[in-house]
């Protein structure tokens, strides 16, 4: 996916010198991660042309009576980014007009942004997340008398939230959201296939997707920490995320086609799926195995059913 850079916000106004590096460093570790997942970057000259520092641009921040020293490795490490990155018109020919207007925040003039909003007005299969140092989240953005949805993130969580906005948004059946999973989820490992269960849950992929993703998106961001701890306690610090989970009870282990039902081989061992989030009361579980967190590995989910032998 193609994440753009916002050229606003780069001022230096009353930061110091330091703050100002660190939050540079900070959005260049966030385009190092995307790079190393698969994802590419695209930018507007205009992020190296714009004043930053009274009249002087991000190029003049190079010369020696700079009002911030910039150092022999972080100007490579900005290089070498920006030398793999695409130009937004190479990208999608948008045309010159830049104003937009952010949930009636008054017009304004941000080139990416509108770039963003062109695009997906162009094809609304190409939703582009912006890369900002203004805001994050989602916006409502008006651009030429249209409403926009625009994503702007500025760290790997805000990432993840915007892949689970975009899988509950955009998808339509298991195939796509398990193209979107390992962003969305990043703290989880997905038994391969296993999302296709979805079909043999009771109601529409429609209906039961905003569920699925808010109970796994808790498992991803919680759950190791709760299955680190006391394994009892783990269903009442579910509850707080409003997600209902539980481990099978003695009966359910002791019987055969249940067991079998939940073993599953998975990265060279044989794991069991006891533990099951209930996205309703009497129907449509997923199955968990939380036996590798306290060895510093990842809940791994495995099963997505209607409900198994009990």
């Amino acid at each position: 996916m193609i994440f753009a850079l916002d050229e606003r916000g780069w001022e230096i106004g009353t930061r110091a010198a330091g703050a100002w590096i660190e939050a540079l460093e900070v959005i260049l570790d966030l385009v190092d991660d995307l790079s190393e997942r698969g994802h590419s970057l695209a930018y507007t000259e205009s992020i190296f042309l714009k004043p930053i520092a009274s009249t002087k641009t991000f190029y003049d921040l190079y010369a020696p009576d700079s009002p911030i020293e910039i150092s022999a490795e972080l100007r490579v490490r900005i290089a070498v980014i920006f030398s793999r990155a695409a130009k937004l018109e190479d990208v999608f020919a948008s045309g010159e007009d830049s104003s937009i207007e952010i949930e009636s925040s008054g017009l304004e003039q941000a080139e990416t942004i509108a770039w963003a909003a062109a695009r997906y007005l162009h094809d609304q299969s190409h939703i582009t997340p912006c890369i900002s140092n203004v805001s994050t989240g989602l916006h409502s953005v008006n651009y030429q008398g249209e409403t926009v949805p625009i994503w702007m993130v500025n760290s790997p969580r805000q990432v993840e939230h915007f892949f689970r906005w975009l899988i509950v948004a955009t998808t339509r059946d298991p195939s796509q959201m398990e193209a979107l999973s390992s962003e969305a989820f990043r703290q989880l490992a997905f038994v391969g296939g296993s999302i296709d269960g979805i079909k043999k849950m009771t109601g529409s992929y429609i209906s039961l997707i905003g569920k699925i993703v808010h109970d796994l998106a808790f498992l991803s961001d919680n759950g190791s920490h709760i299955f680190a701890g006391s394994w009892q306690d783990a269903p009442s610090q579910f509850v707080a995320g409003n997600v209902v989970i539980s481990d099978e009870n003695g009966n359910t282990k002791q019987n055969r086609i249940a067991k079998r039902e939940r073993k599953i081989a998975y990265a060279g061992a044989d794991l069991f799926f006891w533990w099951h989030i209930k996205i309703e009361p009497h129907q449509n579980r997923i199955h968990i195995c939380p036996d590798k967190v306290r060895g510093g590995g990842q809940i791994v989910v495995g099963i997505f059913c209607h409900h198994l032998t009990t």
